[in-house]
């Protein structure tokens, strides 16, 4: 399955609608994600019927929009029903027309840990990123130019490696380092963000910085932007990993008092006001973050600081499918996980996921200083499996559940494992005569479970 890499513009809307964000590939039948929602929502606009089934997915519908669109504006190059540079680009002209500003896009940040032997798009992203600087992963085959892969290997480890011995000054002195890692942290995410064409965020943009209510649980840039404001306001002493825990809760508790609001720790809107202000007068020193231009140099940490080592395995699953997290820690005297489980190290298997899902831990070092590791466990969508009918003579073909109904429509997409029972109905006296490809026999009814797409049925009626 092709992976998705989203671009995010900072802009600013005229009017209070939708936020649209370009995208950097090519997207198609089958790709999942946040991308190929804002395209659906994009074509929404524009009048094409997507049924909700397919939200986020890109299944027959969104590719039969899209191919309606591109028909109707000849400058894309034709029908395709891919999101290729042509269209892309009819479609970021008209976002503009809209009173859109959309500057210069940037590629969405890194806001994740990387490490041997994990399995992320994100490895991917940084993949391209170090062979394009010269940093090769691969002379060829996986990893090589044009051939990046999301898995995280020796290869990749020792790329980075080199990029940031290349790098010592901004990467491995801040985090108290001689020698490269191979190991995708804080100071080098932070260096790397900085490295990618990022645009410095204007004066405008930073007075509205904070445009929804944060609490513990949540995650993003712009609780980065949060724990980098806190930090400025010298109430926030830990890593800015972009995951609101306990100690961003205890800092914003401790911002919230020394602007007389009600006590409570989540950012509300009386908060996210004060917050704002605050972010134009601390515009120079939040242009730093990992959201802009210039590299984090966080605190370093003293010999007696706490660490923590925490993994999913796997940190991708299927709707349903539980994954198993563990966690080590060492100079610490207490740790707590976020599902209420304790102790120095441990693991558990989760229950059944469905959605993405962000486990942490936080640990007290013996020095008394807190520190805190979130992992986010994400649940992939199954791409469609397409069942096509061909329908030979007269009458017509049904399924359940819903989606096909031949002769008019006669193909849809189904998810892995679903039971699709076709029903024949013959006219005008006919009878079926036999069912051929993936259906036998001549009852009236054939059922197929989807494992794969299923191309190949003929119904026959004399």
């Amino acid at each position: 399955m092709r992976r998705i890499i989203l671009t995010i513009a900072f802009c600013v809307l005229v009017l209070p609608s939708l936020t649209h964000a370009s995208v950097s590939e090519d997207i198609a039948r089958g790709d999942v994600g946040s991308t190929v929602q804002k395209l659906q929502t994009f074509l929404k606009e524009k009048g094409y019927s997507i049924p909700k089934k397919e939200k986020g997915v890109f299944g027959v519908a969104t590719e039969r929009a899209l191919g309606q669109f591109q028909l109707s504006h000849s400058e894309t190059g034709g029908m395709t029903g891919t999101l290729n540079a042509q269209t892309r680009s009819v479609i970021n002209n008209l976002l503009a027309q809209k009173g859109m500003v959309l500057g210069s896009t940037i590629e969405a940040p890194f806001l994740t840990n990387l490490e041997l032997s994990m399995i992320s798009p994100d490895v991917r992203r940084l993949q391209k990123f170090l062979n394009a600087q010269g940093y090769t992963v691969a002379i060829s085959g996986p990893g090589s130019v044009g051939q990046e892969t999301d898995k995280f290997g020796p290869a990749t480890l020792l790329a980075l490696k080199r990029y940031q011995e290349a790098y010592a000054t901004a990467i491995l002195t801040p985090a108290g380092l001689v020698r490269g890692t191979g190991m995708f942290y804080g100071s080098t995410r932070a260096y790397v963000n900085s490295k990618r064409g990022d645009v410095p965020v204007s004066p405008v943009d930073a007075s509205i910085l904070f445009t929804r209510d944060l609490a513990r649980g949540s995650s993003g840039g712009d609780v980065i932007r949060l724990q980098e404001l806190l930090r400025a306001k010298l109430l926030f002493s830990g890593e800015s990993s972009g995951y609101f825990g306990l100690v961003t809760f205890g800092a914003v508790q401790a911002y919230q008092r020394t602007k007389n609001i009600t006590v409570s720790g989540s950012v509300d809107s009386v908060t996210r006001a004060a917050l704002n202000q605050d972010s134009v007068i601390l515009n120079p020193i939040l242009a730093q973050s990992p959201t802009s231009t210039g590299p984090v140099v966080l605190p370093v940490k003293n010999s007696l600081s706490p660490t923590i080592a925490l993994n999913a395995t796997p940190s991708y699953v299927y709707p349903g499918q539980s994954t198993v997290i563990e966690w080590t820690s060492k100079r610490t005297a207490s740790c707590a996980v976020s599902n209420g489980k304790t102790g120095l190290q441990g693991s558990f298997t989760t229950s059944a996921l469905t959605e993405k899902t962000t486990f942490s831990v936080t640990c007290t070092g013996v020095n008394g200083q807190t520190e805190t590791k979130a992992v986010v466990v994400r649940v992939r969508v199954a791409p469609p499996q397409t069942l096509a009918v061909s329908l030979v003579g007269n009458g017509s073909v049904f399924s359940s559940p819903t989606g096909i109904e031949c002769g008019s429509d006669c193909a849809q997409g189904y998810s892995t494992g679903t039971v699709v029972t076709l029903t024949a109905k013959p006219q005008n006296g006919s009878v079926l005569e036999s069912w051929s490809g993936a259906c036998t026999g001549s009852a009236s009814t054939c059922v197929i479970t989807m494992k794969g797409s299923k191309n190949v049925i003929a119904i026959i009626f004399f």
